[in-house]
């Protein structure tokens, strides 16, 4: 009898190196494997699992930041790494995996080392592998490239972009407290023919109404939720509008313009805002956008693969300022537009004309088409697929 192969994806600390591995986890599936995930332990990580991984088994483990500062925290440090490191090599040990796949982290270094440590000795040799989903290398990637299998990457000579897309073979997750009802997503911009049906037009400029989506992830939404409360009213004459503000960062203005529980506006676009999305109802409300602001992490393949208009803000405090790097990959090559945080602080004005400036763009909507970028996940799985069977 054939034993029945498994696959353990590792990730952690933010959407982006969680979501991706949803793919991948459908592509193991679909070949009869058995599928686990480890993650970090945290906030962010615990509400991505309730949403979306529910129907999988899934292990946690807390994972100790290293500090470049002084910090009395800096003395127990080792002692909570070692601690990390050894629940690690215990969650691998009981689920015992024919592969790991790294998505990064912190979490995904311990998956490194303890793989490592439990083949030696071992004839059949767990195999390891990576996914860097950056223009700028993280440290635990250029540690993965030389201990690892294979570092597969979003980005350079050979780009192979891994990102969540479309339901998989899992269900959603039931009997959780969401934000958004899988009802409402087929109307979050238009809010249903009962207010302005499917061919809504905008009144003060007899054109239809375009579908503006804006979210900032785990780490960046609060300054993207602020632009959005500062310039609501002029967004508001143009689109419909729709933000995901992340958990507990909710825009509370008052907005007074506005009419029903839904925040109608009485004259132009609608808006509606959610703190968190399960992965499936973020991609229904993605489809029906037209124009998305969102920040430069890994999603941005998401959005871009879509053939979404994009303007990227990147985070300016992400690790190696690699968002920036992201966004200029794109920007470069007349695929999104990219503008700095410290502009848009500078400029009260710029958010919205670029956005406006974005809308009409038939160039980039051009080059969208032509660049077709793909999910990279079943040929990621057929070379995991290979290794095992060699």
């Amino acid at each position: 009898m054939t034993k029945t192969k498994k696959i353990l994806l590792v990730g952690g600390g933010t959407g982006g190196h969680m979501m991706p591995l949803l793919p991948l986890a459908h592509e193991a599936k679909k070949n009869n494997w058995d599928v686990n995930f480890l993650f970090s332990e945290g906030t962010v990580e615990r509400e991505i699992y309730e949403q979306n991984f529910c129907s999988y088994e899934v292990f946690f483990v807390a994972t100790e930041k290293i500090r470049r500062y002084r910090s009395y925290k800096n003395i127990i440090m080792p002692f909570r790494v070692m601690d990390s490191l050894i629940q690690t090599v215990i969650v691998l040990k009981k689920i015992n995996p024919d592969v790991v796949f790294l998505k990064g982290s912190a979490i995904s270094f311990n998956a490194l080392l303890a793989a490592k440590w439990l083949n030696l000795g071992r004839k059949n040799k767990i195999k390891i592998f990576a996914h860097e989903s950056d223009t700028s290398v993280s440290l635990s990637m250029r540690l993965c490239a030389k201990w690892a299998d294979k570092v597969f990457a979003s980005f350079g000579a050979t780009m192979q972009p891994l990102f969540y897309e479309k339901p998989l073979l899992s269900a959603p997750c039931q009997g959780r407290d969401r934000s958004l009802r899988s009802a409402d997503c087929d109307s979050a911009f238009n809010l249903g023919s009962k207010y302005f049906g499917s061919e809504q037009k905008n009144s003060r400029r007899d054109i239809q109404t375009q579908n503006l989506l804006i979210f900032g992830g785990s780490q960046g939404a609060l300054f993207l939720n602020q632009l959005v409360e500062q310039n609501i009213l002029s967004l508001l004459e143009l689109f419909n509008v729709v933000v995901v503000t992340g958990s507990g960062k909710k825009i509370s203005g008052d907005f007074k313009p506005f009419l029903g529980s839904k925040k109608i506006f009485a004259d132009g676009g609608t808006f509606q805002q959610f703190e968190l999305l399960p992965a499936l109802e973020f991609d229904q409300v993605l489809d029906q956008a037209d124009i998305v602001v969102c920040r430069s992490g890994a999603s941005v393949f998401q959005v871009v693969s879509r053939q979404k208009k994009s303007l990227l803000v990147p985070y300016p405090y992400a690790a190696r300022d690699h968002q920036l790097s992201n966004a200029q990959f794109f920007a470069e090559r007349g695929l999104a537009y990219l503008i700095e945080e410290k502009n848009l602080r500078q400029d009260k004005h710029l958010f919205v004309s670029q956005v406006q400036r974005l809308a009409g763009d038939k160039d980039l909507e051009r080059n969208l088409t032509q660049a077709a970028i793909k999910n990279s996940a079943a040929e990621i799985f057929g070379e995991i697929l290979d290794s095992t069977l060699s």
